[in-house]
């Protein structure tokens, strides 16, 4: 019998809890092995969603040893569902992701480099919108956060 959680967290302690790796995800199906993560979108899915869904995967596998089997995000508006099968790639992405964001992090603690905006789907949400030319402009239309595939 499959395993059903909603609202599924997962955590990871690195170098002594200095590092902390953590998700929430909509839903997962099954056991460590053969688990399936499934994230739900009121709007329409992103490549930034599966991207995440990829760091889900790695964290759940660093935490039970064992890769999920598969990753899913569906679209409440559209009711499409985008999966991807994880595999040694699909970990190495999130590796990947996770490495290049934790050295963003270190240059602008060290103030290695100054900081950045960068208007996407994310000023919906965020509490410097209404203050930020770049995110007034993207809600007001004028760039397309389109990631999209």
């Amino acid at each position: 019998m499959n395993l059903v959680i909603v609202e599924s967290p997962a955590k990871v302690n690195l170098f002594d809890g200095a590092v902390v790796l953590s998700t929430r995800s909509d839903l997962t199906i099954g056991h460590p092995g053969s688990k399936v993560i499934i994230d739900m979108k009121s709007g329409r899915i992103t490549q930034s969603h599966r991207e995440d869904l990829r760091f889900y995967s790695l964290v759940e596998t660093l935490k039970s040893r064992q890769a999920p089997r598969l990753t899913a995000t569906f679209s409440l508006e559209s009711q499409r569902i985008d999966t991807e099968a994880v595999g040694l790639n699909t970990l190495r992405a999130a590796v990947h992701r996770l490495v290049e964001g934790a050295q963003l992090v270190d240059e602008l603690d060290r103030q290695a480099r100054p900081p950045s905006r960068r208007a996407g789907a994310q000023c919906r949400w965020c509490p410097l919108a209404e203050s930020c030319d770049e995110g007034r402009a993207h809600l007001n239309g004028g760039t397309d956060d389109s990631d999209g595939y």
